[in-house]
């Protein structure tokens, strides 16, 4: 929905109610920066959803992953997000642990110097 045309409602008629509420909780709420945008209250109503967090914490691997592969200076922003990033969803699902543990292995790395 974030980066489309289509409402909740056009979602909620075309899949069902379950995926337009994840498509819903995984907008990133308007703000000046990523800080403003990645704030508190996101990730705490995105923590009553089990399958938005799957959905959140999957795409944070495929992004970290990605930018560690292509040395992007991302992946450093979202090595300093982690600590945040965790501390309204790690909890709220115990059972995505072994995803969790994954990111704790991705973030352990120290990537290569971007070349000059």
């Amino acid at each position: 929905m974030e980066d489309t045309g289509i409402t909740y409602n056009d979602l909620k008629q075309t899949t069902n109610e379950e995926i337009a509420e994840v498509a819903y909780l995984l907008q990133t709420p308007k703000g000046r920066n990523r800080k403003e945008r990645h704030c508190d209250a996101y990730y705490q109503e995105m923590a009553t959803n089990r399958e938005a967090v799957y959905v959140k914490v999957a795409d944070r691997i495929a992004n970290t992953q990605y930018s560690l592969d292509q040395g992007s200076s991302m992946f450093t922003k979202y090595q300093q997000e982690y600590p945040h990033f965790q501390t309204f969803l790690r909890l709220a699902w115990p059972e995505l642990e072994p995803m969790w543990q994954h990111l704790d292995h991705l973030y352990s790395y120290k990537p290569y110097p971007t070349p000059v």
